[in-house]
Formats: structure tokens, sequence, C-alpha cells
């Protein structure tokens, strides 16, 4: 009767079995001095087949076909049944002709496949449960598979195990109801053959990844921008631990969302970064919930779509910071692909973070740079404007000076000059010459006045006052010079302005100063408009000429002083007027305006005035009858 497809009782002591087979010790050399998996596979398969006598021996290894993993077949030998088996097998892997040695059944079980999702198997069973497993012959349950298309009735399986896990299944023609006891030492040590090659090759790559790591870092930091910078560091990644692609993401200047920074694959950039951003969720998982996935396969996580879930093994780490996570990088896939994606492992997980801790250390040096050159920029900025403002001080003295030595000269000429004017009559000719003198005299004597106006503005007397009451008793003071060049003057003031609290004298000031700046500018016969009005919680004075607007290189300079200097002064009244307004809270502007070649804007907060009125006691309104003023 048949015996059923189950697993054996626990194989005996491997060590008690040494003196049984003198053979061992030869296989076992063999096996010591293969130096590839391959190899190590090949020769396992040979010496399992020659020492439990089998007539035929197959390897099966785990692939990944149609998206469905299993078990694969992989090769096929027939035993030789010669005394000097071990040398004739060492020479036919060492010359590479494993394929050779049976062809047609090699290419028969290359066609075999055990899904682990599929019909129950005595390779399934044994790869599972890492222990061997016997098929007795004629059991009806076995898989037909072996019977149809090789011919196998009898057969034992037993899986290659490094570190407790299978990596392999020989499956033995034989009829033994018992694993053989020569065969399960020789796979013992055809799988410490293979932790041995694995783990000189995982020394060997380590090596070669720290060497990469380093010699990347180099050129990374090495780069012009940024960005350069990031690209490079995310392929370098990807190549070095053998993934197919990678993504790096960096947090927005908000910290709410992870923006895509660069991408790396085998494709063209727009594919692989539309590939890497199927990946977002995991990045975000990394900076937002401090996880650092490890998936064997993303199709595993649930987070992911279906694009990412077809990316294979997936290894992600954060960007770390002093205080917070600023990005993730992300690797998807691998490179080696020979039968089946193997898995990234948390030593590659480790150098990934390498990686990572350089990513963010460009990114920090880049934010580091960055501030830098901005300081710098101020602080040459601040040096001019320390210079500027240590010459403007000594000149500003230096004028203030002359201004107060030349007032009294100024005057005594200018009084003289009248007193001699007012003697001449009517015909004499000297009475031209005078009058030039008298005109000479009062420039000058306007020329003190404004250097020690702008000497003078740094005491404040504040009151309550109306504006427009202001803006007529400036326009009374200049009628006389209205009327002298016949211009014509636009006056419109609002009655919505409010009572302002303000240096009364010294607005009265820089309106002045603006109007003679008008008056300066504008023709024989000319229009001036003078507006007062309430704009956006601003209490808003226009003054306008249509004289000719001033030369694109005076109008950056307007308001710098004597950079704009007219007939009758050297340019300090609008200065004055800003900072007069400035003082104030408000701001000084100027533009063109249709026919209007320059508009002078001046503007004083109310909501500011206000707020200081409330510091203050309520008193009467100064002006109120006047505010009520129209045009």
């Amino acid at each position: 009767m048949a015996s059923p497809v189950s697993p054996t009782p626990a194989a005996p002591d491997l060590g008690s079995l040494a003196s049984s087979a003198p053979a061992l010790p030869t296989w076992a050399d063999a096996l010591a001095e293969a130096d590839t998996e391959e190899q190590i596979l090949s020769l396992a398969l040979a010496g399992a087949t020659e020492t439990s006598g089998a007539a035929r021996g197959f390897l099966l290894r785990p692939e990944t076909h149609l998206g469905e993993a299993g078990l694969a077949g992989a090769m096929a030998v027939e035993s030789q049944a010669t005394g000097d088996a071990v040398s004739l097998w060492v020479e036919i892997v060492r010359t590479g002709g494993m394929d050779g040695m049976a062809p047609e059944l090699t290419s028969r079980v290359r066609a075999v496949r055990f899904p682990f999702r599929g019909r129950e198997d005595a390779s399934l069973a044994a790869w599972k449960s890492a222990g061997p497993v016997c098929v007795v012959d004629g059991y009806d349950d076995a898989h037909p598979m072996w019977r149809e298309r090789l011919g196998v009735g009898g057969h034992q399986a037993l899986p290659l195990v490094v570190e407790g896990r299978a990596v392999a299944v020989i499956v033995l023609e034989t009829g033994a109801q018992a694993p053989d006891a020569g065969a399960l030492r020789l796979v013992g040590h055809a799988g410490r053959a293979l932790e041995r090659v694995r783990l000189l090759h995982e020394t060997r790559l380590r090596r070669g990844q720290l060497a990469t790591l380093r010699e990347n870092a180099r050129m990374a930091a090495e780069a012009q921008t940024l960005t350069a910078a990031l690209a490079r560091l995310t392929r370098a990644a990807a190549q070095t631990l053998g993934a197919r692609g990678a993504g790096l993401w960096l947090t927005e200047s908000g910290g709410r969302h992870v923006v895509l920074t660069a991408a790396y694959g085998p494709d063209d950039d727009s594919e692989n970064k539309a590939r890497a951003d199927e990946l977002s969720a995991l990045a975000e998982a990394c900076v937002f919930q401090r996880e650092a996935p490890l998936l064997p396969d993303a199709a595993d996580d649930t987070r992911l779509g279906a694009g990412g879930r077809r990316l294979g093994p997936v290894v992600a780490v954060p960007l770390p910071a002093q205080d917070r996570l600023r990005g993730a990088l992300v690797l998807y896939g691998r490179e080696e692909m020979p039968r089946a994606q193997r898995p990234f492992e948390r030593e590659d997980q480790d150098l990934l973070a390498a990686f990572a801790a350089l990513g963010s250390s460009l990114v920090e040096q880049a934010g580091l740079a960055e501030r830098v050159a901005l300081a710098e920029r101020k602080l040459e900025q601040a040096r001019k404007s320390a210079e500027r403002a240590e010459n403007l001080a000594h000149l500003g003295e230096v004028s203030v000076r002359m201004a107060r030595e030349m007032s009294g000269p100024a005057g005594s000429i200018l009084g003289f000059a009248k007193r001699v004017h007012r003697g001449l009559g009517e015909g004499d000719a000297n009475r031209e010459y005078m009058e030039i003198v008298v005109r000479e005299a009062e420039r000058l004597e306007r020329l003190a006045a404004e250097h020690l106006q702008f000497a003078a503005l740094h005491r404040f007397h504040l009151g309550l006052a109306s504006l427009n009451h202001i803006v007529q008793e400036c326009l009374q003071r200049s009628s006389a010079e209205l009327a002298k060049k016949r211009v014509r003057l636009l006056k419109k003031l609002s009655v919505e302005v409010p009572p302002l609290l303000l240096d009364e004298e010294k607005i009265a000031l820089a309106l002045g100063n603006t109007l003679a700046n008008a008056l300066e500018a504008v023709s024989t016969g000319g229009c001036i408009r003078v507006e007062t009005r309430v704009e956006r919680g601003q209490a808003v004075v226009e003054v306008a000429h249509d004289g000719p607007p001033p030369a694109g290189e005076l109008l950056d300079h307007l308001f710098v002083p004597f950079a704009t200097g007219g007939r009758s002064g050297q340019g300090l009244g609008l200065s004055v007027a800003q900072r007069i307004v400035r003082d104030h809270g408000g701001e000084v502007g100027v533009r063109r305006e249709g026919d209007w070649g320059q508009v002078l804007t001046l503007t004083l907060p109310v909501r500011e005035n206000e707020d200081r009125r409330q510091k203050i006691d309520r008193r009467g309104v100064r002006g109120d009858r006047r505010n009520r003023m129209g045009a």
C-alpha cells in the first residue's frame, strides 16, 4: 500500500554517519573549494545523487512566473555509477558542462513548476518545513507532474538550508522510505558552503558599497546645485544597493507635505518620476509616522496603489534632521533578477540610512550656504548704508554750519539791497541790476533756511489738527506765486478726512515744500491740482502739476538730499517732506499720470493715528469748522 506524503522523523545525527560514508569527505572538500553558488548547487545535486544511489536527481529553486511564486526546475543529472565520481563531477562543474550531462532531462525539468499556493507536493513540503520528505512509489496523491513529465515514481526531497531557511530543494529518484544519511550529510555540507560563499560575497559587496558611498559623497558634495547633488545621491544609493529605481522626497516649506525631488530608474526622467511617485505614501509614512518600511513585496502594503504594488521589494528610510525629519529616500525592485527578486535586508536598510544622512547634510549645507550668502548680502548693504549715513551726517554738519554762517550775511545783503532798490527811480538803469541782487540774496536766504529746516526735524510737538486746514493755509501762503505765474489751481478737499494727531508745523512745512516743488516745475499758465481723500485706511494728500516730468535718473533720486537742486534751492525740500511724513508713520510717493507730468502723494495712516489718540486725554478737535471746508 502506498505511503502518504509526509515529513519524515528527525534526521539522524550526521556526526554518527561519518564512518559509514568514506566518500563524503571528498565531496565535502569539493564543496569547500567551490567559489560560487552555482558550483555548490551543482556539486550538491551530483553528490546527493551518487551518494544515495539514486538513478536521477533534480534541483528546484524559487522563481516568480507571471506574478506567481513557486518552485521551478533548474537542473537535472543522471548517476554516472563510477568509482571516481567525485573527480568526474568536479571537472564537469569546473568546465561548466552540467547542462550537457543530461540535456533532454534538464529541458523537461525546467518546464516543471510548483506554485506555493497550488497543489501540495513533497518538494513544497520540504521547502516549507526545511526538512526532508519521502514519497513511496505508487502514492496516488503525489503531484502527477513527476510521473507524467519526468517518469518519476518514488522520490525523496532534501532541502538545502541556509540560516534556517530553505534556498533550494534536491529531489532524488529513489524508492527508499527514509532519507539517505550520506545524502543528508552532503546536503548539510552544501548549506554551510552556500552560507560561506554568501557571507564572502556580502563582505565584498559591503566593502564595495562603502567605497561607492564615499566616492558618491564626494561627487555629490562637488555638485553645483542642491538638485544635482540629490539626483547623484539617489542614483548612487540605487546602484550601490542593486535597486531598479529610487526616489527622494523633501518636505515643503510648511512641513505638511512631501515633494518628489529626485528620481532614478531604467527609463526616461518622466517615467522614473511617475514610477517613484507611486511610492509617495511610504515617503509620507517615513516623515509623518516615523516608519522605516522594509517590504519583501510592495503588493503586501495596502497603502499603495496598483502601480506601486507591482514594484517588487521596497526599502525606505527618513532623512534625519536635528529637530525633525526633512524627507525620505525610497528604493524599489532589484537589479539582479535571475529567477526571483531577492528582498532587501536589514543591512541594506542600514546602508541606505547612511545615504539618507548624507542627503540630509547636503540639504542642511545648502540651506546654511544660502543663509550665509543672504547674511553677507545684508552685511554688505548695511556697510554701504552705514558708510552713506556717515558721509551724509558729515555733509549735513558741514552744510548746517555753512547755512548758519551764510544766513547772517545773506540777510544783511538782502536788507541793504532792498533799501537801495527802493531809493532808485523808475527810470534808473541800475534798478534792474539791483533787482537781480535782491533775487539772488533771497535765493541765498532760502538755501540757508532749507539747510536749517533739515537739521531741525528731530523734535515733534503733536496735537490734533485738520489736514484740510493745513493744506488751505499752505495754498494761501503760495497764492502770490500762483498768481505771478498765472497758474490755474484745481482744489478738491474731502470732508471725510478726519482730524489727525500730528505736528502741524512740520506737516505744513512738508506740504509747503511739496507745493514749492510743483510751482518750480510748472510752466507759466500751467495747472496744479491739490486733492485730499481717505483711501484704504490712509489720509492722502496729492499734489500734481502738468509741467515737464523729471528725467528718469532724477526721478530715482527725487528724495535724496542735494541730488536734485533746482533754480531756487539745493533739492532738500522733498527730502525734508519725506522725512517728516515718514516720522508720522506715512510715506511719500511719486508717479506720472496721463497729462500730469508729476504726481506727489503724501499718505498718513488713519488707524495708527487713532491708536495714538486713545493714549492722550480727549480735547476739543482743533479746526472742526475748517474740516468741513470743501473745494
